[in-house]
């Protein structure tokens, strides 16, 4: 199953343009880290910073607080009951608007569908 549908994709995305080497850098030590099995020795929250500074702020191009009044990343914004790990949209003092949660999680995670225990709910 895609995330993304394809043919959508296709109309967006140019197959043949290159990846710039900064981002392809970043996007290779990730895939080292991932298929070298240190990843699932660390914990979820470990992995938070790493993962929004370089995949989201460093490949995506979204831009964090620090020195930035206006800002398109943020990490633990509340939502109605608690809060998300990462959220995506546009904020700066005085606005909040979330376009796209993201609930981090672990590389142990095998089902992100499974009922999480006490809470019955995925």
């Amino acid at each position: 199953m895609n995330l993304f549908n394809p043919k959508t994709l296709s109309h967006h995305i140019d197959e043949n343009a290159p990846i710039p080497s900064d981002h392809l850098a970043i996007l290779n030590d990730w895939s080292d880290l991932i298929q070298s099995g240190r990843i699932t020795k660390l914990k979820e929250v470990e992995l938070h910073g790493d993962f929004k500074s370089k995949i989201i702020e460093g490949v995506l191009g979204y831009k964090s607080p620090v020195g930035n009044d206006e800002y398109t990343v943020a990490t633990e914004k509340a939502i109605l009951r608690g809060s998300v790990d990462l959220a995506l949209g546009n904020f700066s003092a005085d606005k909040t608007e979330i376009i796209a949660p993201f609930e981090l999680k672990g590389a142990k995670t095998k089902d992100l569908d499974a009922i999480m225990a006490g809470r019955a709910k995925s």
